[in-house]
């Protein structure tokens, strides 16, 4: 953060006894002229200048003085210029740009002038939430912290990023001023009590904005190509979509354009904008009544936004129009990620508004297939009788969907009382965020507060004076003592890359990639495929030592072997072969046993492992077929010549998606128990693993080799035959209390 000096152009006050030297200086030479040195200093000495001659400097120099009585002196006439020329500034400014705000509920609003060229100009003003003033709330991301534009106030010049003036630029009206809340300006950002206080206001300043504008970035990278496929994409009707997996034909039927055309990598590039993994904008559009989502001169209302994007995803179109392009699975990667955190600040939006989340499930469950009905019926929604019964009547008649829903929607709203709303607690959404991005890594928990059940708690209240581990000690011993332990310990920080300065069971939110790479962490934490401790209750504690936490748990085995190949991510031809060789490693670990601990077929054994157990979509694992496509997928591979050919991506795509997903982060492993599983890659031999008492995956963790009974955790890891609660009940069933470092 620069300081106010370096941010704002303000005129410094001039010292007064030398202003008042200077001043007499340049007197001399404009009424005496060229005065020899000694005439002048004689004349200095003698006091020759009168109180009259005084008067007549001051009028000829066009300043009005009372009479010639008030000037005694010429460092009176001074002072009286200074006045002039140099008046002292607002003293509700003095000191700062900024005028302080008074009251729990006061927030400043910049009104932007209009203007079609020149440099952007505003004034700010402050207004009381309570008075339910009218504006509009600007959500975007920073981008990079420096401030290389400008904005001209009356009090001075601010200087702002980049981002900010370009969104800036395009949302200011040609004659008509535009009343804004923007963080970036209305917030003094140099004053932490401020920003303290102002943080714990967002959820109301957001929730009360007549709407938000969603400033996504410069038509960059072909941005309003992609917006209008989407916009296509929402317009479907869900009864030419007959299944999940759609054909390049049906493209084609359809008006689209053709797999490997520009478009679908504009659209890719969309969902890699900075905008979708920024922390602060969950809940500037979770908490937005209305949204209006806007990419250089193209605008898209957030409906006709969100309904593109849910097809998209539901029917894997982006992955079907790139799907040739199998050398960009990073840039795939973090368009996945964009596009599943919009997915996921959806669903919390939803939650947050109980009408149309139920509206949502109907109409979402009415345009599915026949799976979509089995999932329904093994859900939490499928309890309820008569939804069921209204997704049925939807399915025999699609296009009365909309109506009905929306009628739904608005009525259920009606009725529900607002504290009846549904708010997650602060771990949960970190849990649910865990790949969002901040520039100030605080701002990765301080930015969720204002949607978290818990957000008003004094142990969260957000402080930048703190050092970044003290924040991360305090929040994480924090939610232990909530009963949130084991959400902390999917978050944890393990031995991967992390900061030394925090417990392994701490979050280390400053690695973004980090949590990133805890995929089974990611999944146990926001499904119900995995149960390993079956409905025990969760036993974790703090202890007096804040750097640790008491642990109930039950071991399953110490790591006897870990493999050395790993697949990589698919990058050029090369991958094949790394592919090969662990294919190979894997027959050794699975399939050349003579049985498994499970009594379980070792080819299944083997096709579940390498993948977790799960699927791509959000059902509760792997659809059957996957086996089969394991093994075509597997034959391809070993059947490689060196020359070549190779196959295409897309004939692989559905099983080695999804391995793709797992095994460039784990690696392998065998228990001396018989059991074997996917560890993350810092797992070693002699690390054990463990269940936690009331968790939903095992933990590998490192004995401390100094202090018995105390370990590091190293991270989450998949056990076969252990991760539907098969070990519960049972002899080896025996509860320990170990301590977390």
């Amino acid at each position: 953060m620069e300081s106010l000096q370096d941010t704002f152009s303000l005129t410094p006050e001039p010292d007064n006894a030398l202003f008042s030297t200077q001043l007499e200086s340049l007197m001399r030479h404009d009424f005496f002229g060229d005065v020899p040195v000694s005439v002048v200093g004689a004349a200095q000495q003698d006091s020759i200048i009168s109180n009259q001659e005084v008067t007549t400097l001051a009028r000829k120099s066009g300043i009005s003085i009372p009479s010639s009585e008030a000037v005694d002196s010429l460092d009176d006439l001074a002072a009286m210029m200074k006045q002039e020329f140099f008046p002292e500034p607002d003293p509700e400014l003095t000191g700062s740009f900024y005028r302080p705000l008074k009251g729990e509920d006061e927030i400043r609003l910049l009104c932007l002038e209009p203007g079609k060229f020149g440099g952007l100009k505003g004034k700010l003003v402050h207004v009381h939430l309570a008075d339910n003033p009218t504006y509009e709330a600007l959500s975007y991301a920073w981008g990079p912290a420096f401030m290389s534009h400008e904005i001209t106030f009356p009090q001075g010049i601010l200087r702002i990023t980049e981002s900010l003036s370009s969104g800036l630029m395009h949302l200011r009206r040609g004659k008509k001023e535009r009343l804004l809340w923007i963080d970036q300006l209305c917030i003094n950002q140099e004053d932490k009590m401020e920003k303290t206080q102002q943080i714990m206001l967002m959820r109301q300043i957001y929730s009360s904005a007549g709407r938000v504008l969603v400033w996504l970035g410069a038509d960059e990278g072909n941005g309003s190509i992609a917006l209008g496929l989407l916009k296509q994409i929402g317009k479907l009707e869900t009864n030419t979509l007959q299944s999940r997996s759609v054909s390049a034909p049906w493209m084609a039927a359809n008006g689209f354009p053709p797999s490997g055309d520009g478009a679908w990598f504009a659209l890719l590039n969309f969902w890699r904008r900075l905008w979708f993994r920024r922390a602060w904008v969950v809940q500037e559009f979770i908490l937005a009544e209305d949204a209006l989502m806007i990419c250089g001169k193209t605008q898209l209302g957030w409906q006709e936004f969100i309904s593109g994007h849910e097809k998209m995803m539901q029917y894997s179109l982006l992955d079907l129009g790139t799907i040739d392009a199998w050398n960009i699975q990073e840039e795939r990667s973090e368009a996945w990620s964009g596009s599943m955190s919009l997915t996921v600040m959806l669903e919390i939006k939803n939650m947050t508004r109980f009408g149309p989340s139920i509206a949502n499930v109907i109409r979402s469950y009415s345009e599915r297939d026949e799976t979509g009905l089995e999932e329904l019926q093994i859900s939490s929604w499928g309890k309820w009788p008569l939804l069921k019964e209204v997704v049925m009547k939807l399915r025999e008649v699609p296009e009365a969907t909309k109506p009905i829903t929306q009628w739904l929607s608005q009525s259920i709203e009606r009725i529900t009382p607002h504290e009846d709303k549904i708010r997650l607690p602060l771990c949960h959404l970190l849990l649910l965020f865990s790949k969002s991005e901040a520039t100030n890594a605080r701002d990765r928990l301080f930015a969720f507060l204002g949607l978290a059940l818990d957000g008003h708690e004094i142990a969260l209240r957000p402080n930048y004076d703190d050092y970044i581990e003290s924040v991360f000690l305090r929040y994480a011993n924090y939610f232990v003592r909530s009963g949130n332990g084991i959400q902390v310990l999917h978050l944890s920080s393990g031995l991967s890359n992390r900061n030394v300065y925090i417990p392994t069971w701490v979050p280390d939110w400053t690695q973004t990639e980090l949590l990133e790479s805890r995929q089974l962490n990611n999944i146990a934490s926001t499904r119900v495929i995995y149960k390993a401790a079956a409905d025990t209750t969760p036993n974790i504690r703090c202890t007096n030592n804040e750097r640790e936490i008491v642990l109930s748990a039950v071991h399953v085995g110490i790591i006897s072997r870990t493999a050395v190949s790993t697949p990589g991510i698919p990058s050029d031809d090369s991958w094949y072969f790394r592919l090969q060789h662990f294919f190979e490693e894997a027959d050794t670990f699975i399939l050349k046993r003579g049985s498994y601990v499970t009594g379980e077929p070792l080819f299944d054994v083997q096709w579940k492992t390498l993948i977790g157990n799960s699927s791509t979509d959000n059902g509760f694992g792997p659809p059957g077929e996957y086996g089969q496509q394991y093994l075509v997928c597997k034959n391809i591979i070993e059947n490689l010549k060196p020359e070549g050919p190779f196959p295409r991506w897309e004939d692989m795509n559905g099983y080695l998606k999804r391995l793709f997903t797992f095994m460039p982060f784990y690696k392998l492993c065998e228990t001396e128990t018989g059991y074997v599983g996917i560890v993350p890659l810092q797992a070693e031999v002699g690390d054990s693993v463990y269940v936690p008492v009331g968790g939903t995956l095992p933990f590998v963790l490192r004995p401390n080799e100094e202090i018995q009974n105390k370990f590091l955790v190293v991270g989450g890891c998949y056990v076969h035959g252990v991760m539907k609660g098969e070990l519960v009940g049972s002899e080896t069933w025996k509860e320990e209390d170990i301590i977390l470092q």
